[in-house]
């Protein structure tokens, strides 16, 4: 900040001489030097001279100046291990086995468009989220991403941590642009989930406690809709992205996708923005389609503005994600799997429930695997063979009068399937 007021000013220039001295030993002037340089190359020595009119205007932001500082103790720690490094592994927010942020604060200066430059500081893991917050509420939908420059001071990790936090700028600031009222961003620091959240005025980021993965995090309870753009350093294939590009507080839509293993992988959307994933092994595509739009169709007879639609994904040359609009089925053909509807009393775990296999009824509490045992041996009752065979919900209503979304009937679908299969 010191040599930054020094260069706006013009007290610190090209021809200047500079003495450094500190008595902590841990600035020397192989750090200071091309600090300096960086300095002299930035707009600090282009001084902005607003017009009467701009000064009548809010201030908005046009240039950023970031310097990241390095962790010492996290670097003396990892130059012994000599690990083999994943890709995530290699992200300097997250690095190696210990999952280290390498970054152990993020200074700042802004340049607003009335020529003002202001100084900002965040200290620990979480500066890069701070960083963020404090830009974000700078950003209009019209800012331009490019006036950004990053500085970090070390030979060996520099360029990969100032190319990291460019990166992280400018999807953010893209998601933003595309999402002003409305986002969030997942990402990852130091082993921990967090999301990055912003609404018309405010921002603010939450650490995701007990989430083990991206799936999670993104299937996490929302109380309305925003859109969400993941990481690009958790979505190294893009699927995220190409999914969550089909986010609307209008709609729910479904994936579907079959793998080498011939598994077929569901991806469900909600009207709030949730993802939700599903494996399937022992059905095909046709009955999978049937299945989910005669249990979504009588999700949304319920709420008449959201639409239904589904979709085909699959791998194009170049390693892209190609989604194919499937047809709604036009009616609703016999099943080829035995249909099973349950009326829970509300969403909870521990509800009481009604479970209906054709005129067969059975009642008890949804938690307990006894009950599901029942409807499992009475199914099997009813096969020629001692097959084992996947029991799927056609139908789940709740009787007790309550706010439900998507979110809760997909939850609930998922857990008591496991219940029903594993009895």
């Amino acid at each position: 900040h010191i040599l930054a007021w020094a260069v706006y000013n013009k007290i610190l220039t090209n021809t200047s001489r500079i003495v450094v001295t500190d008595n902590t030993q841990a600035i020397s002037m192989s750090t200071v030097k091309p600090l300096i340089q960086q300095l002299l190359n930035s707009p600090l020595t282009k001084p902005i001279c607003p017009t009467a009119d701009i000064l009548l205007q809010p201030p908005e932001l046009d240039h950023v100046l970031l310097f990241a500082n390095l962790e010492k103790l996290a670097m003396a720690k990892l130059s012994k291990q000599g690990l083999k490094l994943s890709s995530l592994q290699n992200d300097p927010l997250h690095y190696a086995n210990p999952g280290e942020n390498l970054i152990v604060s993020i200074d700042g200066l802004i340049c607003s468009s009335w020529g003002e430059w202001q100084t900002f500081s965040h200290i620990g893991e979480t500066s890069p989220l701070d960083m963020l917050t404090t830009l974000i509420h700078w950003w209009t939908p019209k800012h331009k991403k490019e006036n950004l420059l990053c500085w970090c001071p070390s030979d060996t990790y520099g360029q990969i941590i100032s190319s990291r936090l460019e990166e992280l700028y400018k999807e953010v600031n893209a998601h933003y642009a595309n999402n002003s009222s409305s986002g969030d961003y997942l990402l990852i620091v130091a082993k921990k989930y967090y999301q990055l959240q912003w609404q018309s005025g405010s921002c603010d980021y939450h650490y995701l406690s007990k989430t083990p993965d991206v799936y999670t995090a993104l299937s996490k309870y929302r109380t309305h809709f925003s859109s969400t753009r993941v990481d690009s350093w958790l979505d190294p294939t893009a699927l995220f992205a190409s999914l969550l590009a089909y986010q609307s507080d209008s709609q729910i839509t479904l994936f579907l996708h079959t793998n080498i293993d011939q598994t077929i992988s569901i991806y469900l959307l909600d009207e709030l923005g949730t993802l939700f994933m599903q494996n399937h092994t022992n059905l095909n595509e046709a009955t999978l389609i049937n299945h989910f739009y005669r249990f979504l169709r009588s999700l949304t007879k319920q709420e008449a503005q959201i639409k239904l639609q589904f979709f085909k994904i699959g791998n194009t040359d170049s390693n892209k994600w190609e989604m194919s609009s499937l047809p709604l089925p036009s009616s609703l053909t016999k099943s080829d799997y035995l249909p099973v509807t349950i009326i829970m009393d509300s969403p909870k775990n521990e509800a009481s429930c009604t479970i209906k296999c054709g005129s067969k009824h059975f009642s008890g509490i949804s938690s307990d695997p006894a009950l599901f045992k029942q409807v499992s041996d009475f199914m099997l009752s009813l096969r020629k063979s001692n097959n084992h065979y996947p029991l799927y919900i056609t139908e789940l209503n709740f009787s007790q009068a309550s706010p439900t979304t998507t979110r809760d009937y997909i939850i609930q679908k998922q857990r008591l399937e496991k219940l029903l299969n594993n009895s």
